[in-house]
């Protein structure tokens, strides 16, 4: 899903996503 495309776990906060 978009979570998996920018690398992260999907479990990630958002504001790690962000940051």
């Amino acid at each position: 899903d978009y979570y998996s495309i920018l690398g992260v776990s999907k479990n990630a906060s958002k504001s790690e996503i962000k940051s």
